[in-house]
């Protein structure tokens, strides 16, 4: 995982596709919103984003696999996106 430092900030991190041979990967950026809803005490921003990320880190990849499975697989996509209406 890595903080994408640009405003609003993000937390990037990668996944790979089940079930697809040979290997493929995506990048999933979770929005500043999308990280600011996994801590309900509303206490996130940048300098702890990447904490909160990686502490629901299995939430934030469960949303994304989720969305891609809902997209059908994006089509080739490369990069999907989360915001806070992603997270289950």
């Amino acid at each position: 995982m890595t903080l994408v430092d640009r405003a609003p900030w993000m937390i990037a991190m990668t996944m790979q596709v089940d079930g697809v041979d040979p290997p493929v990967f995506i990048r999933v950026l979770a929005t500043e919103e999308c990280i600011i809803g996994l801590d309900p005490s509303g206490a996130v921003d940048k300098t702890n984003a990447l904490d909160v990320a990686q502490g629901d880190r299995m939430r934030i990849e469960s949303a994304a696999s989720e969305k891609f499975d809902k997209i059908s697989g994006a089509a080739g996509a490369s990069e999907l996106t989360l915001g806070p209406d992603d997270l289950p």
